[in-house]
């Protein structure tokens, strides 16, 4: 099999699993939404493992996304001639905002750096609904979404420390 047809694969099965994502969770919180206030929606075991596995997934691309530090300065002889502006540096929230910024404003499509931003935007979606879903229902949130929301809880909280660049707590050395 060839490079290109091991990327497009690749691709296919990246834009298939952010979709089942947003499918599987998004019709989680639709049956949260019109089922009876003291009613808690069930789902199958298959239903939560395969929704459970795309959450791991699309959470860890959107982790990646925020954690990911750029370089300070790239090396002089990569820089294009006649390149003007800053070099770019951020880590977290704002290396977040520059891949999705630079998707959309580099002149031509990244297809990785699209479909990336498609991830981030599709899970601080879902997560903030399924936030909203958990406040507003409580006891009869499913634990499907329940552990949704605690996880975009625990995402979006890395993300604003990492923006106000608060180092993370110590490890504790073994005595």
């Amino acid at each position: 099999m060839s490079q290109t047809s091991r990327r497009f694969l690749a691709g296919l099965v990246a834009i298939l699993a952010i979709a089942g994502f947003g499918f599987l969770y998004g019709y989680g919180i639709v049956l949260c939404c019109i089922a009876p206030t003291e009613t808690t929606p069930s789902f199958n075991p298959e239903y939560v493992y395969v929704a459970t596995a795309l959450a791991g997934l699309v959470g860890g691309v959107v982790a990646m996304t925020f954690n990911e530090k750029l370089p300070d300065a790239p090396p002089q002889a990569t820089r294009q001639a006649g390149a003007t502006g800053p070099t770019p540096s951020a880590s977290g929230f704002r290396a977040g905002l520059t891949a999705i910024k630079n998707t959309f404003t580099e002149g031509k499509i990244d297809v990785l750096a699209f479909i990336s931003t498609a991830y981030v935007i599709v899970y601080f979606f879902v997560s903030f609904f399924a936030i909203a879903i958990w406040i507003k229902r409580s006891d009869h949130t499913p634990d499907l979404i329940k552990n949704l929301a605690l996880i975009g809880i625990g995402l979006f909280l890395a993300i604003a420390r990492s923006f106000f660049n608060v180092p993370p707590p110590k490890q504790r050395e073994a005595a």
